[in-house]
């Protein structure tokens, strides 16, 4: 009975271990010049508050617009309170919608932001998303590396800030292409091997260092996005 208790203790260990595999930094994460941050945080009422931040002061309203109308469409309601400012060499906009931070598969939706931001006027084809207080669980996406490459995105677990994030680069010139796959069967670039049979020591020893660097990671100043009244 102690071994079968010790066997499934460490069953629930390799699971928890599991869901974390895929949040490190790779290539493509560091590879990632954002021409937006976007920073989104779940309100205690249930709604979900944005701020993005657009590189350089002369970004049109017109094409924040566009970007707003594409994103109620995607998640099927309006954004509201939108209201913009802009600085010396950004242009930051704020508002609130629902649909981004859910408690279904998948527990973020990526894949409506790259829509939303990555066609129409003014596209933004490489951005990251920095999710507040999240933490990776079964049904949180670690990489996306989508047939031909059309999107790619990559998330990494943060301690300090806490949250996730995300680095995100939209190729294709089809919206339709822009999908979010299902979170526990993630794809990875053509190209790069595949890792054999969970029972093998080495790739335990890999998940282990794995969750280790969570821990190691620091999160970019540069990039590091700064909230606003959320």
């Amino acid at each position: 009975m102690k071994l079968l208790n010790t066997a499934r203790s460490i069953s629930i260990i390799l699971l928890g271990l599991c869901a974390f595999q895929g949040f490190g930094q790779s290539k493509f994460y560091g590879s990632v010049k954002p021409e937006a941050t976007i920073v989104v945080k779940k309100h205690s009422m249930g709604s979900d508050l944005v701020e993005v931040t657009f590189q350089g002061s002369d970004y049109p309203q017109s094409a924040i617009n566009d970007k707003m109308a594409r994103l109620g469409k995607a998640l099927g309601n309006e954004p509201r309170n939108v209201a913009s400012a802009v600085g010396d060499q950004v242009v930051k906009t704020s508002f609130a919608v629902v649909g981004l931070i859910t408690d279904q598969n998948p527990k973020v939706n990526i894949a409506a932001l790259a829509v939303a931001f990555g066609f129409g006027e003014r596209p933004i084809r490489s951005f990251s998303v920095f999710f507040v207080d999240l933490s990776p669980d079964v049904n949180t996406p670690k990489k996306w590396f989508a047939p031909h490459d059309a999107w790619m995105m990559e998330g990494v677990s943060m301690t300090s800030p806490k949250g996730l994030d995300y680095r995100v680069q939209v190729n294709s010139s089809d919206p339709n292409e822009i999908y979010m796959p299902d979170s526990g069967t993630p794809t990875k670039s053509p190209g790069k091997p595949e890792s054999g049979g969970r029972s093998n020591i080495f790739i335990l020893g890999g998940i282990i260092l794995g969750a280790i660097a969570i821990g190691l990671l620091v999160y970019s100043a540069l990039l590091r996005p700064r909230q606003k009244g959320l």
